[in-house]
């Protein structure tokens, strides 16, 4: 048998996905922690009541890395890496788990958007 070795071929920089920071995943599990936590018990447990629950959170998170520029799709992954760590907490929600990470990034999505509109008037 022949084996060949290939090289990809050269990319650019800007053409790499960038790494997605620990600190930002921590502080994402901190405050999705946070809002899970904090719930009322008598808390919607459909997709629009956990976005209203992650509203707060994902503003405050917005907020802190905006200045920085990270952009809205790195806040997403480091949302949901941060979700996959969070065993006690999805176990804790039960099947509605997927609509409180649905919820979250749908809140975080719109908090970017309306941080960046606030901050570009």
């Amino acid at each position: 048998m022949h084996y060949t070795f290939t090289t990809p071929p050269a990319s650019r920089a800007v053409e790499r996905p960038t790494p997605i920071d620990d600190a930002l995943v921590a502080e994402a599990r901190r405050l999705l922690s946070g809002a899970i936590e904090n719930r009322p018990p008598a808390a919607l447990l459909n997709r629009q009541g956990m976005q209203a629950l992650f509203a707060m959170p994902m503003m405050s998170l917005c907020a802190t890395t905006m200045p920085t520029g990270v952009p809205v799709e790195k806040l997403i992954v480091a949302i949901k890496l941060a979700w996959a760590s969070m065993t006690e907490a999805r176990l804790s929600l039960g099947d509605t788990g997927p609509d409180a990470l649905s919820g979250a990034v749908t809140a975080c999505i719109e908090a970017y958007f309306q941080t960046a509109s606030r901050k570009a008037d």
